[in-house]
C-alpha cells in the first residue's frame, strides 16, 4: 500500500508521513462510498475514524461500558507477518 517492503523501510516511514498517507486514502475513497450508498437509496452520515469528534464519542461509549463492567480485557489471536515483521491489517488478512 505504501510501497514498504521490510522492517527497515517501515521504521523509516515516520508517523507524520503515515498519518498523511492514511488521511489522503480516506479522502480519496470518501466520494466513492457516498456514491455507493446513494445507489442503495441510503445516505448515512459518513463518519471517518480520523474525525476527532467521532473518536471522542467512541471513547466515551467505551468508558461507559467499562465503568458498568460491561467491557473486559481479553486475549485474542493476532496474526503476524514474518516478511514485514509486523501484524497485517484486517483487509490484508481477508485477502490471504
Amino acid at each position: 500500500m505504501f510501497g514498504l517492503s521490510g522492517k527497515e523501510t517501515v521504521e523509516k516511514f515516520d508517523l507524520a508521513n503515515y498519518n498523511h498517507e492514511c488521511r489522503s486514502i480516506v479522502m480519496r475513497y470518501r466520494e466513492e462510498w457516498r456514491h455507493a450508498f446513494e445507489k442503495l437509496d441510503h445516505v448515512p452520515t459518513l463518519t471517518k475514524t480520523m474525525d476527532s469528534s467521532f473518536m471522542d464519542s467512541n471513547w466515551w461509549i467505551f468508558k461507559q461500558l467499562f465503568d458498568k463492567v460491561m467491557a473486559y480485557q481479553g486475549h485474542g489471536v493476532m496474526p503476524y507477518s514474518r516478511r514485514m515483521t509486523t501484524t497485517p491489517r484486517r483487509i490484508e488478512i481477508i485477502r490471504m
